[in-house]
């Protein structure tokens, strides 16, 4: 399978090197930048040409019109891996989405939060009854883009883990009139009766980002920046840990980046993998149209 990168990717040196010892390589790279990616890395004049030589292609921020050319990507039967899901607003990528049922197209958003290293332990024992995010950070976040960031982060293992319609939700500012919010909080139910919050704290000075699960017959405690993965013990009535290397956000990107380039190849991929792509972005929308539904308000 031959791939091709399209816009300025920090990432892209650590695919490239994930890649090697695969069956697939990458056709070159069509971007902005005045510098050149490498001597390694054909270099194409138009996304056009690249497009033409490429089977998926990869697709960063840039400067470049990125939805026309992700437009001609899928109408060329391409397959398309976004590593900013949040480019748009959800109408432009439901868009991209009706013409890639007609392609026959798969397009696959980064989803780095599903690949951590203390999530993909535990993956399929979670079955929760009730899930509680929170993120404290002192100045991180308050930026809105990265703030939807992260969102879809939480989103994609809420719907990785659930894939249950959101039926009800509620978006709570713990704090009035100031331009951030010293905190705010989701709170959320699903169709089968499972339970979700959201807290982000900025009234703490020590970053932290930890979600736990909780089901029947086990408790997990995920810390996804500290010592990593805790489970509930039930008879010394505490959480034993497992801690753990967490790796890099370009690692985890590259291992998702690699995972789904050969479940592609091997035809592993769910068939609703564009369905569930969908989904994830609508739930972040939703949270996104909810929170600045209730800031409008109380502006």
């Amino acid at each position: 399978m031959e791939i091709g990168f399209i816009g300025n990717s920090a990432f892209k040196g650590r695919i490239v090197s994930s890649l090697r010892k695969t069956e697939h390589s990458v056709c070159g790279a069509y971007h902005s930048r005045k510098t050149k990616f490498g001597r390694d890395v054909n270099e194409y004049g138009s996304a056009e040409a690249l497009i033409s030589d490429a089977d998926l292609v990869y697709i960063a921020q840039d400067e470049l019109p990125l939805f026309e050319i992700s437009q001609i990507a899928i109408k060329e039967t391409k397959h398309l891996f976004f590593e900013n899901p949040i480019l748009w607003d959800y109408e432009a990528f439901r868009h991209l989405f009706h013409l890639a049922r007609e392609s026959k197209s798969v397009i696959r958003f980064s989803q780095k939060l599903r690949t951590h290293p203390v999530y993909t332990p535990v993956r399929d024992q979670l079955n929760p009854l009730f899930v509680s995010f929170r993120l404290d950070a002192y100045r991180e976040l308050k930026a809105f883009d990265d703030r939807k960031r992260v969102l879809f982060d939480i989103a994609s293992v809420i719907w990785d883990t659930l894939h249950r319609e959101l039926r009800k939700m509620h978006y709570f500012p713990l704090e009035y009139h100031t331009q951030y919010p010293g905190s705010f909080f989701f709170d959320m139910d699903f169709d089968n009766g499972t339970h979700v919050n959201l807290l982000f704290n900025h009234l703490a000075g020590v970053p932290a980002f930890y979600a736990e699960f909780i089901q029947a017959s086990k408790r997990f405690l995920l810390d996804f920046i500290g010592p990593g993965l805790s489970v509930y013990d039930e008879i010394r009535g505490s959480y034993k840990p497992s801690v753990g290397k967490l790796g890099s956000e370009a690692e985890w990107v590259a291992k998702d980046f690699k995972n789904f380039v050969l479940n592609l190849k091997d035809a592993r991929l769910p068939l609703t993998i564009n369905e569930d792509n969908q989904s994830v972005l609508y739930l972040t929308h939703s949270l996104l149209n909810e929170m600045n539904y209730k800031t409008q308000l109380m502006a």
